[in-house]
């Protein structure tokens, strides 16, 4: 991927070029990320889904419960009791022989069989997708696609390379690049001009006018090579603040940009 410069130096040579290559690249980058949040999404809602299947077991083992207890009998009264029998003379201390182990007991009967439960619902036939879980809805997607471009802090950017995208049209509509001032569609464009020869100590300089965004204006030629805004010089209105003075002799000029 081109590094920062190198897409400035691809736009210096042809704008409308470079400009379209850096949209294309922002819009892939863009699907992609979406592609990747729609596909967790997708997940979490099958997750979701899988766990409610799971509590169905449950709910209907407690309903067959409530249902036998409401069948099992009454419970009878506590019988009254009886006296307490006379204590009888203390044995003699030796102990008697062990005694044959007893038959075992008559097993008793078996219980009757308790009531079937109720049959559980259909199951869906794997084929007919539910609206909301196999897909989304078209306001789901938008508000998908919104909340990832907030989240990512895109919208500004989109904004912007709109803005860019619109120079560009405007620039071809125009035909020319080398007029001092062009007027179309009320869009006028700076002609480059001379800011001022360095001295080495002097930092500020002054544009003939005010670049129309952030982005009309971002690079200068001092001394025949190119400075990059931020990297360079910073911008406040039409005045330029270079972070190292230009060197003696040294010329400073800006390149054509759009006019506020």
């Amino acid at each position: 991927m081109p590094t920062l410069k190198q897409k400035y130096q691809r736009i210096k040579k042809d704008p409308a070029l470079g400009l379209f290559q850096s949209v294309q690249e922002m819009e892939k980058q863009i699907s992609d990320l979406i592609k990747q949040a729609v596909l967790e999404l997708k997940e979490k809602i099958a997750e979701e889904v899988e766990k409610k299947t799971k509590q169905i077991d449950p709910t209907m083992e407690t309903m067959v419960r409530n249902i036998l207890k409401g069948i099992k009998g009454e419970k009878g009264e506590i019988g009254v009791v009886g006296p307490q029998g006379v204590k009888g003379d203390k044995g003699d201390s030796i102990r008697g022989e062990q005694g044959p182990q007893g038959l075992p007991g008559v097993s008793g009967a078996m219980g009757e069989r308790g009531l079937s439960g109720k049959d559980g619902k259909n199951g869906y036939d794997g084929k007919t997708p539910v609206l909301g879980i196999d897909y989304f809805t078209k306001q789901e997607k938008e508000n998908m696609t919104n909340d990832i471009l907030e989240r990512i802090k895109l919208k500004p950017i989109l904004d912007e390379l709109k803005k860019i995208k619109d120079e560009i049209a405007n620039l071809k509509r125009a035909g020319q690049f080398g007029a001092r001032t062009i007027h179309r569609g009320g869009i006028d464009f700076q002609d480059p001009a001379l800011l001022g020869t360095g001295d080495g100590a002097t930092l500020t300089f002054t544009l003939p006018s005010t670049p129309y965004s952030s982005t009309s204006l971002i690079q200068l030629s001092v001394g025949g090579g190119s400075e990059f805004e931020t990297d360079d010089w910073t911008r406040s209105d039409k005045t330029i603040t270079f972070l190292t003075a230009p060197e003696l002799g040294a010329k400073i000029r800006s390149p054509q940009y759009r006019k506020a």
